[in-house]
């Protein structure tokens, strides 16, 4: 089972306790001005996760991809990129993580909140995020989107940023699916194809899934990437236990 974070092999190294993790497969390359809200979350000027732009100094990610960081001084998010522009780097100043979070799969939800006020425009964007309950019918098209690799033993070494559209997977389905690792959670949905060859990979941890403008997963884990029968799972941000503390955490 592989959370989805790319590392370089210092960080593996040094932080092996990390599963590696997935990226952008079967997509196609987009521009930043096509996910506005979609970031870059770096260690060390590293590429470590994706996440999301919900306000002027707060980004969506998973908890995976912040738990057992001690030094916050080492991170910082890059915006308005898709490696053709060279994009905007902010300084992290805080990091929430969901306090049921126990470096498990459930409740795998963190917030960063930057130094500076991010300046929005065409590059820029916040998503919005679902109210509590609100969620999406099955094989309803969704959007993907990351910097991570193109399939399991395929990196991307430009690293440009790609998107894929999946669909949501029925909860009984995924749960099955993923039985012999205790299935999934009321915080957890599935998205992807029954045949595979389209999903997220190593890289992609932490980012967005987005229909109609509103963002309804966030990146978590799965089996390789996209590989067939085993679509991707996403923290639900629907579910109350997650969207509640979402507005608590920064009233958002």
């Amino acid at each position: 089972m592989i959370h989805l974070v790319f590392m370089s092999a210092l960080l593996v190294e040094v932080q092996s306790f990390l599963r590696p993790q997935l990226r952008i497969v079967g997509g196609s390359g987009i521009t930043i001005e096509d996910v506005p809200y979609q970031v870059s979350l770096q260690e060390a000027k590293i590429h470590l996760c994706g996440g999301s732009v919900i306000g002027r100094k707060h980004i969506l990610t998973a908890a995976h991809c912040t738990m057992f960081r001690e030094d916050i001084s080492l991170f910082t998010v890059l915006t308005e990129t898709d490696v053709k522009t060279e994009g905007v780097e902010t300084k992290v100043s805080e990091v929430f993580i969901h306090p049921y979070y126990k470096n498990n799969k459930d409740y795998d939800v963190s917030i960063i909140g930057l130094e500076k006020r991010l300046d929005f425009n065409e590059r820029c964007q916040p998503i919005a995020l679902p109210r509590a309950s609100e969620e999406v019918c099955n094989n309803a098209l969704m959007l993907a989107s990351g910097f991570g690799n193109l399939g399991f033993n395929t990196t991307n070494d430009s690293g440009t940023l790609r998107a894929v559209t999946v669909p949501k997977v029925a909860d009984g389905r995924c749960f099955e699916a993923y039985y012999h690792d205790g299935g999934i959670t009321a915080r957890m949905f599935c998205a992807g194809f029954e045949e595979g060859g389209k999903g997220v990979c190593m890289g992609d941890s932490g980012g967005p899934l987005v229909r109609n403008g509103i963002q309804y997963g966030i990146v978590s884990w799965g089996e390789n990437c996209a590989e067939a029968h085993f679509p991707g799972v996403y923290t639900r941000i629907a579910s109350p236990p997650i969207r509640d503390w979402i507005k608590n955490t920064v009233n958002i």
